[in-house]
């Protein structure tokens, strides 16, 4: 059954007022549980209600978050603030999210992906995710790295935070993803990231042989690098010295 449906049938929606919100996502693509409460027609707990039996997703709350958030090793902040997610628990081979869209495969299997466990989801309101993230990671508060290149401790953690970032853009994960996967399909022994002056080019080794996959955008270039690096658990810090991973 549809949210808005859902909703009537519940008695906590009118026609018209469902109308009205349609009406408006026609206008601004959007989520329709989140238009119906700027309209003020429901609460945010009402919506949620919904959702949850609607996806058969329990829902958390501020309460159900713990004291200190769980590192999830390799995911931004900033990713994690674009997707509307926190970690609620680690547990073995098991990671427990809060997410404002439980629906949304393509966060759930980055996260997947980079902390090589099982995903398991709960549904929050996108409010409390995010004042939960101002608790847990204030603004005030940055990763101080080693000065390099002439830079100072804290444009030297600006540019860490930036690059982290960067890496934990969802096309960027997508590029990253679709090429590791398209070397596996044809046996590639390496994947070359090739900066270039004016290009940055992909090449997989078939045989001994180099051959040209494709031509990233130039500007993705220090993103997928730094995705590359993210995934070997790499220093994504580190320019100019080999690394092993």
């Amino acid at each position: 059954m549809r949210l808005g449906e859902m909703l009537m049938s519940r008695g906590q929606l009118q026609p018209d007022e469902l109308d009205k919100g349609l009406a408006f996502q026609r206008e601004r693509p959007e989520k329709l549980g989140r238009i119906l409460i700027e309209l003020g027609f429901l609460s945010s707990r009402d919506v949620l209600a919904a959702l949850s039996e609607q996806m058969e997703v329990p829902i958390v709350t501020a309460r159900d978050f713990p004291v200190v958030a769980p590192e999830l090793e390799g995911i931004a902040l900033g990713f994690m603030r674009q997707f509307r997610f926190l970690p609620l628990s680690v547990e073995n081979s098991t990671v427990t999210l809060a997410m404002a869209d439980p629906l949304d495969s393509e966060t759930i299997a980055s996260v997947r992906l980079f902390t090589r466990k099982q995903v398991r989801v709960r549904l929050c309101s996108d409010q409390e995710i995010l004042a939960a993230m101002e608790r847990y990671y204030p603004s005030t508060e940055t990763d101080i790295a080693e000065p390099a290149g002439g830079l100072s401790a804290s444009e030297s953690a600006e540019d860490l935070e930036h690059l982290r970032d960067m890496a934990s853009e969802a096309p960027v994960i997508r590029l990253v993803n679709s090429l590791i996967a398209r070397a596996i399909e044809r046996s590639a022994s390496d994947i070359h990231l090739e900066p270039a002056e004016k290009e940055f080019r992909v090449r997989f080794r078939l045989d001994g042989v180099l051959h040209p996959v494709e031509t990233p955008p130039r500007e993705w270039q220090a993103a997928v690098i730094s995705r590359v690096k993210l995934m070997a658990k790499l220093n994504i810090a580190e320019r100019r010295l080999p690394q092993d991973g």
